[in-house]
């Protein structure tokens, strides 16, 4: 069951990115001295930014509270000049408890694992377990 929870969150994510409509801004981030692209929607945030001198990007999608309830990370491939998933992750809010799942990208086979992991935490001790950075607010 968590698995057909887990795929239907992926396609809501992945819906919202083709469907969604954001404005980009270019932001410094001083940490790490490295350019970060910025893409805001009133339900999606988008992060593109180097990693060790690889592209990556993080794509959010939130609920009406701000909060993140889908991750996908991507990489691009040079080789393909595509974005190929890494890992997904998908965030259930309750009054009881947060409950946060991930499954790898099958690049092979172009699917996510079906070995969903899934952690439990106390929704009082941890109200949010993924935050868009400050930076892409």
């Amino acid at each position: 069951m968590k698995t057909i929870n887990f795929i239907a969150a992926v396609i809501t994510s992945v819906m919202f990115t083709v469907n969604a409509n954001a404005a980009v801004n270019e932001v410094k981030d001083n940490n790490e001295s490295k350019s970060v692209e910025v893409s805001n929607s009133t339900n999606r945030s988008m992060v593109q930014t180097t990693v060790d001198g690889k592209m990556v990007k993080y794509d959010y999608i939130l609920d009406n509270e701000g909060r993140v309830i889908n991750k996908v990370a991507s990489r691009w491939n040079d080789d393909y000049s595509e974005w190929t998933p890494v890992a997904a992750y998908s965030v259930v809010y309750t009054e009881d408890e947060t409950v946060l799942s991930y499954a790898k990208y099958n690049s092979f086979s172009k699917t996510y694992t079906t070995d969903v992991k899934q952690t439990r935490f106390n929704a009082k001790d941890y109200p949010i377990v993924i935050r868009v950075p400050e930076c892409c607010k």
